[in-house]
């Protein structure tokens, strides 16, 4: 039975999430919760009304999605409908969600796939994704897939330094993912998935919130302490530290 709100907040839900909710057909409403009154009143004078461009291999579909409800939650008035919403969602934001216990409870979304632990597979998108990603600094990522040195570099990094390391610490957990096979392919599909042309996905989104990507624990320096930690082979994502050791301390402020 279909009785179910969707609720999703932003830009990133909203091209990400809503379209496999709409589809799952198990949500009775959809409500998308944004803070720019201009990009809210936009949709809203569109007959809450929004185009996806979704890009694959062969090229880029629209979907236009509809029947939705945006609102903002600085507005007292939509902000009470808000929470209405809100308290009647069942809400997700990720392709791994942890097991749910809950009697007789049934996912929304048939595409997600409940774990255990969550842990291993946030540091494969961290250490394996986000840091190869990151390594890999064109000008449109789509550019590097003319350049062979350097996707090759993004590989051995991806296989053999942050993938290795990976599987040697989380082989044992019996994840698929987790083993010589399973990230090979993992590593193959998001390297096609960088360079795909129709995504024409831009190094400044990339780079954007640089101190946070350069924290201690984040896709760089905790891909490279992961990997000396582990004893590992550090030679890729080596030979970036030095330019990554130098924008932090460009960006820090000057300490008395």
């Amino acid at each position: 039975m279909v009785a179910k709100n969707y609720v999703g907040f932003g830009p990133i839900q909203t091209g990400l999430m809503l379209l496999e909710a709409m589809e799952a057909k198990t949500f009775s409403s959809f409500t998308i919760v944004e803070t720019d009154q201009a990009l809210v009143d936009a949709v809203k004078s569109n007959g809450n009304r929004v185009w996806l461009n979704v890009a694959d291999k062969s090229g880029i579909t629209h979907r236009e999605l509809s029947g939705f409800r945006i609102g903002n939650p600085n507005d007292p008035g939509e902000r009470l409908i808000i929470e209405e919403a809100i308290w009647e969602a069942e809400e997700f934001n990720r392709i791994y969600v942890s097991r749910i216990r809950l009697p007789a409870f049934r996912k929304g979304i048939a595409v997600f796939e409940e774990k255990e632990d969550l842990l291993l597979f946030e540091e494969a998108k961290l250490y394996g994704h986000n840091a190869v990603h990151s390594l890999l600094v064109c000008r449109v990522m789509s550019a590097i897939g003319s350049d062979r040195e350097l996707l090759d570099l993004g590989r051995k990094a991806f296989l053999e330094e942050s993938g290795a390391a990976l599987i040697r610490k989380y082989g044992s957990t019996g994840e698929p993912l987790f083993t010589g096979k399973g990230f090979r392919l993992y590593a193959e599909d998001l390297l096609e998935q960088m360079i795909n042309p129709y995504l024409h996905d831009r190094v400044e989104r990339i780079c954007r919130d640089p101190l946070r990507k350069l924290g201690y624990g984040d896709r760089i320096f905790g891909t490279i302490r992961s990997l000396l930690l582990a004893a590992w082979k550090n030679e890729a994502m080596d030979q970036y530290k030095e330019q990554c050791i130098s924008l932090v301390i460009q960006a820090s402020p000057v300490c008395p």
